[in-house]
């Protein structure tokens, strides 16, 4: 595992990333997971209390994970761009290319907290496609231009980009559209973008109340509309149900009978097309 640009592995972490909360420290705990800090456990817990579907939703938007990754597989990717990665669990993406092709596709995990890229270089197994970046996605330019990133990847073939529960805590609309437009422009044609994103879709109140609790707690958080996820794709080609409930993607996945209210989110996996893409 080798470290990219944006942050000293001798540098102190500062002490306010311990006494303010965190969206990957959140979702950790939303999955009952032990690894979490105090102020990321009383947010969670305290959004739950609003809408009991954000610990559901985190669950199925771990495992659409797995089906994302197993989706661009079968379709051929062999290159992966994990974009607010988190805490890296069972099932990496770098696992979970082995496991399947029988050899690791190159994979960068980005993160902009300097706690999860410190446990992602300490904890993903070693190996020599296996990188992770300190990053900001709002920087887009500057993540793509970073030299792993850049060594990483062969732009000749497909990327897959996954973007998994990540821009509900990018609340600057414009900022986010300017980011995505850039990605969609980097990603070579064949290339799949794999996105999940809260939504107040099905419960406007509940989620509206708890994305207002996250922000309390000093993590703000943008509910977006389905009109405002499908925007984020471009012209990018939608697979299988399309957009649509996490749980329900695929529509015979293991989450098929749970009401898409417990999803929380929408999910999509586009393809970019091979010609009249986005450049």
């Amino acid at each position: 595992m080798t470290s990219g640009t944006g942050y000293s592995a001798g540098q102190r972490i500062p002490d306010s990333l311990y006494t303010v909360a965190s969206s990957a420290g959140v979702y950790e705990h939303l999955q009952g997971r032990c690894d979490t800090w105090k102020p990321d456990r009383a947010a969670a817990e305290a959004a739950a209390r609003a809408a009991p579907a954000v610990i559901t939703a985190a669950r199925i938007n771990r495992d659409f994970l797995l089906r994302s990754v197993q989706y661009s597989l079968d379709l051929g990717v062999r290159q992966f761009l994990d974009l607010g990665c988190g805490y890296p669990g069972r099932d990496n993406v770098y696992d979970l290319t082995r496991h399947t092709i029988g050899a690791a596709a190159p994979v960068i995990y980005v993160d902009h907290d300097p706690r999860v890229w410190a446990h992602a270089r300490a904890t993903l197994e070693d190996g020599p496609g296996a990188v992770a970046v300190h990053a900001d996605i709002m920087a887009m330019d500057q993540l793509l231009a970073d030299r792993l990133v850049r060594s990483a990847f062969n732009r000749a073939q497909p990327v897959t980009v996954l973007l998994h529960d990540v821009l509900p805590w990018c609340p600057d609309d414009d900022a986010v559209r300017k980011a995505l437009a850039v990605l969609r422009a980097w990603m070579p044609p064949g290339s799949t973008l794999s996105l999940t994103h809260l939504t107040g879709h099905w419960e406007p109140d509940a989620m509206a109340a708890a994305a207002a609790i996250y922000t309390q707690h000093g993590l703000a958080c943008r509910l977006r509309s389905e009109r405002e996820i499908a925007d984020l794709f471009g012209d990018f080609v939608q697979q299988g149900p399309g957009l649509t409930a996490v749980g329900r993607w695929p529509e015979d996945g293991p989450h098929r009978s749970v009401p898409p209210a417990r999803s929380a989110a929408f999910a999509g996996v586009a393809v970019k097309p091979v010609q009249g893409g986005e450049a």
